[in-house]
Order: structure tokens, then C-alpha cells, then sequence
């Protein structure tokens, strides 16, 4: 009786231990499990615009100290932002060395209509380790959205017969015709013809427009028929805060003063004394000649007398 109470305790220690030793090599097995991750991430063009195409290339490692097999990559993005140019968005590796690093590139489409804010974009792992356990890891990388812009100036005109040495208002308008806002637009005439002056108009929402209107001044006359490189240059910023700018043609009108008019003035001072006049003055200065005379014989009477 007590060697078959012996063989059941033995039978059951040797139980304990066999479970240990499985609790064990889980621990084992869980402690040393395989992780690919992305440890790098670069992009072509470095701004993504909405409505574009671009390339992810991600640099893969994997950081366990074992080998991994039969991984599949799988982009994605939670509300469609991103799709792939091409097939699913998945790659395929045959297996990867412990510690290895790989490069894939990825070709994406940003769709139209989205703001100027990150999207998230997923990358999913799934792969094996050389036991056959299988592992699923996921990778968020955040991308900006940059909006495309672009203007156009239109209306452009400027006052007509403006001489030299005049003021000239030139007027137009900024059309916003891209998807993001422009920042701290300003404008800037220059050239041969005017001197420079700025104007600053602000921030023009996509779809809107702004209104130029510039005074500036004439310092040299544009002949009939002759090209004067005289410019109008838009000065804007994106959302980042880099500028941009489109320069434009300015084709005015001004003429040389005009010195006939000046001629004509002066033409009454260098007319002669008509023969009237002369006698006028002449008959004038005997009358005084007399009155001066008569006055000093006068005088000279009456001192005489006053003598006696």
C-alpha cells in the first residue's frame, strides 16, 4: 500500500515538473518572440499634396534575436485618404535574419479633398517566427497634407495719359484658383518706367480673390510702340510659411512733358512796346520834368526874397 502511495507521489511530482518545464519554455518562447517594426520612413515629394501621387519607402528591422518568415506588408489608411497608384498595397518577404533591415517603397495616391492636417497611415506585419507562431504587429505613420496653389492676376490696368513726373494708380485682382489659402499676399511694382512701390493685401481663401491697387510715380516716359520692363510681383505663403511668388507684365502709357505750352507763356514778355505807350510815358516824363523844375525856381524865389 505504501509503494503504490510512493509510485502515485512520484507520478505526480514528475506531472508538476513536466508542466513546469512547459510553463517554462512558454515564458522562453514569449520572452524571445520576434517583432518587425518600422524604425524609418522617407517621402517623395517631402510635401504630399492632395490629389497627387507620392512614394513611401519604409525602412523595416527586425528586432528579435531570431529569424522571421513569410511577411506581408499591407498599407492602409482608416477613411481611404491614401490608396495605392497600383494592385493592393502589399508586399511580400520571404524571410528575414535577426536584426536585419530591409527597404520597401510603397506608390500612393492622396486624394482630392482633403485639409491641410496629418492623415494616418498604417503598415500591418504578419509573419512567422521558425516555430510556426504567428505574429501580427501595426505601425501608424502620420503624413501632412499639403493644399496645391496657384494664382492668376487678372484685370490689370493703369490710368491712361499720365505724363512725366505724374502719380499712375495701377489696379487689379489676385484670383485664388488652387485648394489652400494664401498667407500674407503682397505686391510690388517696379521698372524702368515707375518707382517701387508695395502693397500689402493679406490672406485670400481658396476660390476668392483680392484687389490690387498700387500708387506709384512716373520717372521716365515709354515711348510709342517700345517695350518697358516694368513688373508686378505677387508675393505669397503657404501653410509652412515658405514663400512664393509670380511676377507679371506692366505695360503702360506715359508721355514726355510737353515744354510748347511753356513757349507760349513767355511769348507776351518778349512782345515789343507799341508806339502809344511810348508816347504815353514820354508825354508823362515832360509833364514831371516841368512840375520838378517849376518847384526849384519856386523855391529858389523864395529864398532870395527872404534874403532882402
Amino acid at each position: 500500500m505504501k509503494l503504490r502511495k510512493l509510485k502515485i507521489s512520484i507520478s505526480i511530482i514528475l506531472c508538476a515538473f513536466v508542466c513546469f518545464l512547459g510553463c517554462f519554455k512558454a515564458l522562453d518562447i514569449k520572452a524571445a518572440e520576434p517583432k518587425v517594426m518600422v524604425i524609418n520612413y522617407k517621402l517623395n515629394p517631402t510635401e504630399v499634396v492632395s490629389g497627387e501621387d507620392f512614394t513611401i519607402a519604409i525602412t523595416l528591422k527586425n528586432t528579435a534575436s531570431r529569424k522571421v518568415r513569410n511577411l506581408k506588408l499591407t498599407v492602409t489608411s482608416a477613411e481611404g485618404e491614401f490608396i495605392p497608384v497600383n494592385g493592393a498595397g502589399t508586399a511580400y518577404i520571404n524571410e528575414m535574419a535577426a536584426e536585419e533591415e530591409l527597404d520597401i517603397a510603397f506608390d500612393m495616391t492622396a486624394i482630392s479633398g482633403l485639409q491641410e492636417k496629418s492623415y494616418k497611415l498604417t503598415i500591418k506585419s504578419e509573419y512567422e517566427d521558425t516555430n510556426g507562431y504567428s505574429y501580427t504587429v501595426e505601425d501608424n505613420i502620420y503624413i501632412p497634407i499639403t493644399l496645391e496653389q496657384r494664382i492668376s492676376v487678372t484685370d490689370i490696368m493703369s490710368d491712361s495719359s499720365v505724363k512725366l513726373g505724374d502719380d499712375i494708380e495701377i489696379t487689379g485682382r489676385i484670383n485664388n484658383i488652387g485648394e489652400g489659402t494664401l498667407y500674407n499676399v503682397s505686391v510690388e511694382v517696379e521698372g524702368e518706367n515707375i518707382d517701387t512701390q508695395l502693397s500689402y493685401i493679406g490672406n485670400i481663401e481658396s476660390g476668392k480673390s483680392g484687389n490690387i491697387d498700387v500708387l506709384t510715380h512716373t520717372i521716365h516716359p515709354v515711348e510709342d510702340g517700345r517695350y518697358s520692363k516694368n513688373y508686378m510681383t505677387v508675393t505669397y505663403e503657404d501653410k509652412n510659411k515658405e514663400k512664393h511668388s509670380q511676377k507679371v507684365d506692366l505695360y503702360l502709357s506715359i508721355e514726355a512733358t510737353n515744354y510748347s505750352n511753356l513757349e507760349i507763356l513767355k511769348e507776351p514778355e518778349e512782345k515789343e512796346v507799341s508806339s502809344e505807350t511810348i508816347i504815353i510815358i514820354a508825354v508823362v516824363a515832360v509833364v514831371l520834368v516841368v512840375i520838378i523844375l517849376s518847384v526849384m525856381k519856386w523855391r529858389k524865389k523864395k529864398k532870395i526874397l527872404e534874403e532882402f
